[in-house]
This record gives structure tokens, C-alpha cells and sequence, in this order.
């Protein structure tokens, strides 16, 4: 009947874990940093200088998944965006067509006349 109480779970680690090794290379040399786009005041100026190497990080082909998945996502979203426009043309089209009007009229009167007539039997008289 002893519990030992506030007892952390202690998780197993990994047995197989390797140490952390830097995925990308960082060089002590000053020339790469002029060179890159980052401080283009201070480049030297050469003619035909190449841009340093991309990062391993760039080059891993696991880091075009996140990339992968953020145009998914952007994409879905301008999908969906361009769904709600039409839908929004598509209703303004009926209101025009139920209230009269013209395209670009102010949509929240509509909706007032909607409020006001809803409960009425209406008999065409012009037909």
C-alpha cells in the first residue's frame, strides 16, 4: 500500500541514437560570407565568382516534404477561396434576380428586405 507519490515516468531511450552531427557545413573562412548575397556591399569585386554551395539542409530531399506540404496547403486555400467567390457570385445572382437591382449593389440590403417581406404571402399582380 506504499505509492511512492510525484514519481516521474522515466521513458526508455533510444538505443540506437547517434550523436548530433551539424547538417550543414560552417567553413572559417571570411571569403564565402563576402561572396554570398547577404552583405552585397562588402563583396569583393570578381569577375566570374560562383555562389558558395547550398546548405545540406537544402539538399535534403526529406526538406522538400515540408516545401511539398506547404503548397498542399496554399493550394487547398486558393481552391477554397475561389469556391466561396463563385458561391458568393452565384447568391448574388439569385438576391439580384429575387430583388431586383444591379450587380454591385450594397448586399446587406438584401438581407433587410428579406427581414421585412419573409413573412408575406406575395399574389403577382402584373400577370
Amino acid at each position: 500500500m506504499a505509492h511512492k507519490h510525484n514519481r516521474r515516468r522515466v521513458r526508455p531511450r533510444n538505443r540506437n541514437h547517434s550523436t548530433l552531427h551539424p547538417t550543414f557545413d560552417i567553413s572559417d573562412d571570411l571569403s564565402t560570407i563576402y561572396e554570398s548575397s547577404i552583405f552585397p556591399s562588402a563583396s569583393p569585386l570578381r569577375t566570374g565568382s560562383r555562389q558558395p554551395p547550398l546548405p545540406a539542409t537544402l539538399r535534403n530531399p526529406n526538406a522538400n516534404v515540408a516545401s511539398k506540404h506547404w503548397y498542399n496547403r496554399y493550394t487547398a486555400w486558393q481552391n477554397r477561396e475561389k469556391a466561396q467567390k463563385r458561391e458568393a457570385a452565384t447568391i448574388e445572382a439569385e438576391q439580384i434576380q429575387l430583388f431586383g437591382g444591379e450587380p454591385g449593389d450594397d448586399v446587406d440590403l438584401c438581407y433587410k428586405m428579406m427581414e421585412v417581406f419573409e413573412g408575406m404571402n406575395w399574389i403577382d399582380t402584373l400577370e
